[in-house]
């Protein structure tokens, strides 16, 4: 089966907005599952959509919308690993969960790197704003699986995008954050900003 959810998806969601667009909407969110968002302009009485990602141990569940005058949610502020403001933006994240299988005792996502026919392994999460849904969706997986080569190349395309990598740390259950133009919520995980 080949599922096109790393390039599919987006380019839905993108094909969507630009219908909100010709019927002159100023304000949206288009949501496509839990992976990828389309924000137009900003929501009323704020100055950007606020997404949460939350940390890996928390919930795979993510993103979601939250205020960020408010960050009263089903979620505590310390189950945040950051808060992504959008403004005529996409962000779509992929990870190594949500569709997955345990084998000899570790998760592995359902993403495949295609040299190896074996599922992505080493990145935990991968997320990307930029301004072309179609290009976050399918570059966010490219992260996942590539890490820091893909960052390279995206960067060249895209040299304004935000992003975001969860590596596995030094034992099974830690991890190291990775960012460039995003804030991490608390500065007690082990991370570094490009």
């Amino acid at each position: 089966m080949l599922d096109l959810g790393a390039v599919g998806k987006g380019y839905a969601l993108e094909v969507a907005s630009e219908i909100l667009l010709d019927f002159e909407i100023k304000s949206g969110i288009i949501h496509g599952g839990t992976s990828t968002i389309s924000a137009i302009g900003t929501p009323p009485e704020d100055d950007a959509w606020h997404i949460a990602l939350i940390k890996p141990e928390s919930d795979p569940a993510f993103p979601y919308y939250v205020e960020e005058k408010s960050t009263q949610t089903e979620y505590q502020s310390q189950d945040l690993l950051t808060v992504v403001p959008l403004v005529d933006q996409s962000l779509s994240v992929s990870a190594i969960w949500g569709k997955s299988f345990q084998s000899n005792n570790r998760t592995l996502g359902h993403v495949i790197d295609g040299r190896t026919g074996q599922p992505a392994q080493g990145h935990w999460i991968a997320g990307l704003v930029c301004g072309n849904t179609t290009d976050s969706d399918a570059l966010s997986t490219a992260m996942l699986v590539d890490g820091f080569e893909a960052i390279d190349a995206i960067q060249s395309i895209h040299p304004q995008a935000r992003w975001l990598l969860v590596n596995q740390g030094q034992s099974e259950s830690d991890y190291d954050v990775h960012l460039k133009g995003l804030t991490l919520k608390s500065d007690e995980l082990p991370h570094s900003k490009a």
